[in-house]
């Protein structure tokens, strides 16, 4: 049974002082050594005040950065910060929701192993402006870890991962891209080629901090580009979105679909936006955007 844990929390423009409460309880009672580590990626919003009083509980480390850094890059750091043979880390906006969360690692890991305890959101739809994200996080991430473990390396998610200080120092998260996505797939990738396994656990936290549709249709925007650059530079990633295109280059469709596209883009915006999405759609939306910034790079390169 592991004996400590070194917790890793990114903060970027969220209250953690709830998060770090509840992980610092579940550690005390469980008589571990242990750490939490917060480091504050250059917040805007007026969050530092109130998560800068965390610093002075037993344990809990609190930093800030003087300029905004990569997904990947941040998770990095904290790693090198820890000082405990295994790592757990959070995405600041996650709740947790066991009082057996931090017991459930500690009698499930072993050093060799990586696991993922998976993301769960509210019962509850939330306000139209946020339909778009809880909806998608219900229907594509919101999954059993039986569900998740048919494909284990294509289901990695950087948030809720549990794993030992030295693989992961040794198999860091590639910082490849400066902007949002698919940093999880491509070290999902890079696991697999190096065959370390990984373990799906039904461990969940609740993803509480839903963003705006306008602000998720940015996001996925950003991660179809970084999709693109990895597609690009000959990167053997698995993904449905590259599949899909594929096919449509097989079938000599990729023009008919790019015109069917540009008629129809506004109009699944506007679903896109209303008050049920539908994830159809949003696939569609993807694979246009996919197919638009291919062929702008094709472009480029004459």
């Amino acid at each position: 049974m592991v004996s400590e844990v070194s917790i890793l929390i990114p903060v970027y423009n969220y209250h953690i002082t709830t998060i770090v409460h509840q992980l610092q309880a579940q550690c005390q009672r469980a008589a571990i050594a242990y750490e939490i580590i917060c480091l504050d990626d250059a917040s805007n919003n007026g969050c530092k005040i109130g998560n800068q009083k965390v610093k002075f509980l037993k344990n809990v480390i609190y930093e800030e950065l003087p300029v905004n850094i990569s997904r990947a890059a941040i998770r990095n750091v904290l790693a090198r910060k820890a000082r405990y043979a295994y790592l757990l880390f959070l995405d600041n906006d996650s709740q947790i929701i066991s009082e057996e969360f931090i017991a459930t690692y500690l009698q499930a890991a072993k050093p060799d192993t990586v696991y993922v305890g998976g993301t769960v959101y509210q019962p509850e739809p939330p306000a139209p402006e946020y339909r778009l994200h809880w909806y998608y996080g219900q229907k594509r991430e919101q999954r059993p870890a039986v569900i998740r473990q048919q494909n284990p390396y294509q289901q990695i998610q950087v948030n809720n991962l549990f794993v030992s200080r030295a693989l992961y120092l040794a198999n860091p998260l590639p910082e490849v891209f400066a902007s949002y996505g698919h940093e999880d797939t491509l070290w999902g990738t890079h696991l697999a080629k190096a065959k370390i396994p990984v373990w799906h656990l039904d461990n969940p936290v609740c993803h509480a901090g839903l963003v705006s549709t306008a602000n998720f249709l940015l996001k996925t925007e950003q991660a179809v580009n970084n999709l693109v650059l990895l597609n690009q530079s000959g990167q053997v990633v698995s993904s449905s979105l590259i599949r899909t295109y594929r096919f449509l280059k097989k079938v000599k469709a990729v023009n008919l679909f790019r015109w069917i596209f540009v008629k129809v883009q506004s109009l699944l915006l506007v679903r896109l936006r209303s008050a049920c999405p539908s994830l159809v759609l949003l696939d569609m939306y993807k694979l246009g955007l996919f197919v638009n910034a291919i062929q702008k790079t094709q472009k480029q390169n004459f």
